[in-house]
């Protein structure tokens, strides 16, 4: 996915969560599960999108980051949230209750 492609696939949606992951990261593997879950209960509220990061290491490299996680949530397509490492669901909801009731 080229860095086009990843901002015109998030424009179009009002409030976008992207967990950029690996299947070898001990610490995007125990998200998984909150996040899968996430993104039934809270479809009406937010579009989240799991990036394999091994898959889309140009990707990474354009926008600047190595470690995982990596956290990134838009809002109408304008960046309100960037977070790097382990993210408990706690404060993956709180952050989008937070981002949606603005």
């Amino acid at each position: 996915m080229s860095k086009n492609e990843f901002f015109a696939s998030i424009k179009d949606k009002p409030l976008v969560f992207i967990d950029f992951y690996a299947p070898w990261c001990a610490p995007c593997q125990v998200m998984v599960p909150a996040l899968d879950s996430m993104a039934i209960s809270m479809k009406d509220t937010v579009h989240i999108v799991k990036i394999n990061a091994d898959e889309n290491l140009g990707l990474m490299k354009e926008l600047n980051f190595n470690n995982l996680p990596y956290i990134l949530m838009f809002k109408n397509g304008n960046s309100i949230l960037t977070h790097d490492g382990f993210m408990s669901r706690n404060d993956m909801e709180a952050a989008i209750r937070k981002a949606y009731s603005k």
